[in-house]
């Protein structure tokens, strides 16, 4: 018994090892996704390749921020930013008399207006101006900001040399579309729009998810690869300790055998009294964690990765001990006084 219930406290603990792991990743390396998306954003898909989309139901939304993907340029994207969070959260020179970011007057009359992204060096020099017009002819547009060219938009579009008014924009054009800082309550209402607009929401499958996850956290910081090779050693001990305490069962499967029990009503057995006790460990970790977390004031951790930390605990558990059952169900039965 006493082996029992240090099993499940080692459960108990690793869980809550996986969460802070899959906590610090999410939101230090794998949130940091393009466009600086946050932890909460929608993303859509067109589907309707020849419907000229109607944006106009945007301009009734002034506290979200739109980043649209055009099938011409990979180097151009499209905004809607009413909020001013690529504004605020850039680096740029402040000079209201000749530079300033889109305006709603530029949304609702389509003025054909963009911004340019430049290295900090060439914009703080002047050098930039100088190329200002070249860049106006070559993408037909009149620039009126240079933002520099590591601000959040940036983020991991390294190509990004323009960003047009979403409304000078062919809407034919437009494949892709990322959302951040949509009101939850008007979710459903702007899912609705970007449907009747020839879009559809893309969600990443969980396998999705994990894959980005593991690749980006390894193509960042030396200390990052380390929390994620650390999340992998905690998976290493789960399956180390779930080895040995299936190792345990053995005796108890040879006796039940001796007894008359099928493999079938043993395992039933096994796993109503296994799951119900891993789970109630692993729910009240995890409330815990969450706990911690709001009284910290971090309200970011993502409800995916605590699924998977809460489902994999439970699978591997599972998992290794009915193969260890099959096993010892397939042994020859000892002789008297063997066991």
């Amino acid at each position: 018994m006493k082996e029992k219930r240090n099993f499940y406290l080692i459960l108990f603990i690793l869980n809550i090892c996986l969460i802070f792991a899959f906590n610090y990743l999410v939101l230090g390396a794998y949130y940091k996704y393009k466009y600086d998306l946050g932890t909460d954003y929608l993303q859509f898909t067109k589907t309707n390749k020849s419907k000229d989309s109607d944006f106009s139901f945007l301009l009734d939304y002034e506290d979200l921020s739109l980043v649209a993907e055009t099938n011409k340029d990979d180097s151009v994207v499209a905004l809607y930013d009413p909020s001013m969070y690529y504004y605020t959260s850039s680096s740029k020179i402040i000079s209201p008399q000749d530079l300033r970011y889109f305006s709603k007057d530029d949304y609702i009359n389509k003025k054909n207006v963009s911004m340019l992204l430049a290295d900090l060096e060439s914009i703080f020099n002047g050098k930039i101006d100088e190329k200002l017009h070249g860049f106006e002819d070559k993408y037909n547009t009149n620039i009126i900001n240079v933002l520099a060219d590591n601000s959040a938009i940036a983020i991991e579009n390294k190509n990004l040399k323009l960003i047009k008014n979403l409304f000078s924009v062919n809407t034919s054009d437009i494949d892709h579309i990322y959302m951040r800082n949509h009101p939850k309550e008007k979710e459903s209402d702007l899912i609705s729009h970007f449907e009747q607009a020839g879009f559809k929401q893309n969600k990443d499958s969980l396998l999705q998810l994990l894959e980005r996850f593991i690749v980006m956290n390894w193509n960042t910081s030396l200390y990052t690869r380390a929390i994620l090779l650390s999340l992998g050693i905690i998976y290493m001990i789960l399956i180390f300790f779930t080895e040995i305490y299936s190792r345990r069962l053995k005796k108890d499967v040879l006796i039940s055998r001796i007894y008359g029990a099928s493999l079938k009503d043993y395992i039933n057995l096994h796993l109503k009294d296994h799951i119900t006790k891993v789970f109630l460990g692993l729910l009240v970790s995890t409330i815990l964690t969450i706990f911690y977390f709001e009284i910290i004031g971090n309200r970011q951790i993502k409800l995916d990765f605590i699924i998977v930390s809460f489902v994999s605990v439970l699978f591997i558990t599972s998992f290794i001990s009915i193969f260890k059952i099959i096993k010892y169900f397939k042994m020859k039965l000892p002789q008297r006084g063997e066991l």
